[in-house]
């Protein structure tokens, strides 16, 4: 039987100077230790860069429609026989 286990990433990060000063106070406003906050602080990092994958998957998806429909239409098909227009043989 196979055992899963859960991928733990440990990282050490240092702040100093106006940030150390902004996280520490941003973190007593919200009743929190710094290490929480900064967990809470990327656990909505990660789901707005989830959110913003699929934001861009959705317009892009939108995008290829409309260059299709706008590509691939009667009144531009005589484009498509450039080849003939400009005497260029087929390969």
């Amino acid at each position: 039987m196979e055992v899963k286990t859960t991928p733990v990433l440990e990282v050490q990060v240092k702040f100093s100077g106006a940030e150390a000063e902004r996280l520490t106070a941003l973190a007593a406003q919200e009743g929190v230790s710094a290490d929480v906050l900064l967990h809470r602080a990327i656990e909505q990092f990660l789901a707005l860069a989830a959110a913003s994958e699929t934001d861009r998957a959705d317009w892009q998806a939108l995008g290829l429609a409309a260059f299709e429909r706008e590509w691939d239409n009667p009144e531009d098909a005589v484009y498509d026989q450039w080849r003939e227009h400009y005497g260029v043989d087929a390969r």
